[in-house]
């Protein structure tokens, strides 16, 4: 019997997130319609998702920071992947923009293609999605990490990731994504 190394089954993940998105139509090459929610749906949205971003938003903050200068952005996303909160700095997040990685936009797999929101959504734990195992191929600048934040009583509340310049090198990211995921999860209880 043959053992899979976590690297085998990193590129089994990749590999299964992509083959849904051909499943669904999606081209690599396209670039999706992206509406972003309109103002009053993501005001909402974050009415809806009120605890969970008053007790992110001070510690995605604070992440940031400790990120200063590295190109990079600090997301938060609801169950549904719609990015409700994003601190980053200014050159990236302009960037980042122009593929609506932004407030307002919706990054699960069925809108986004494999990427590091999406495929944590769908497979309920940490991702990571670099450079060209994005599926679209507008989003293939980036390297972006997600993990789940999780409700005190079970259940996903949303996705916190962090993303950045695929040739940016940070390599504690995933360890220090996850720690603030469990920061605020034990905020929440």
């Amino acid at each position: 019997m043959k053992s899979t190394t976590p690297d085998d089954q990193r590129k089994e993940l990749i590999q299964s997130s992509w083959r849904r998105c051909v499943d669904d139509g999606m081209d690599p090459e396209g670039a999706p319609f992206l509406e972003l929610a309109a103002h009053w749906n993501l005001a909402q949205q974050l009415e809806a998702n009120a605890r969970l971003v008053t007790y992110a938003q001070p510690i995605i903050e604070h992440l940031h920071q400790q990120l200063a200068n590295s190109s990079s952005m600090v997301l938060l996303a609801d169950g549904d992947g719609l990015i409700l909160r994003s601190v980053g700095d200014p050159g990236f997040a302009g960037r980042a923009a122009r593929v609506s990685l932004m407030p307002g936009a919706n990054w699960s797999e069925s809108e986004m293609g494999t990427n590091a929101i999406g495929t944590a959504l769908h497979e309920t734990k940490p991702v990571a999605v670099c450079g060209d195992e994005h599926f679209l191929e507008r989003n293939r600048f980036l390297t972006c990490i997600a993990t789940p934040i999780l409700a005190p009583t079970g259940g996903m509340l949303g996705i916190l990731d962090l993303s950045t310049d695929h040739q940016v090198s940070l390599p504690h990211a995933q360890a220090l994504l996850t720690t603030t995921a469990e920061m605020i999860e034990h905020r929440l209880l």
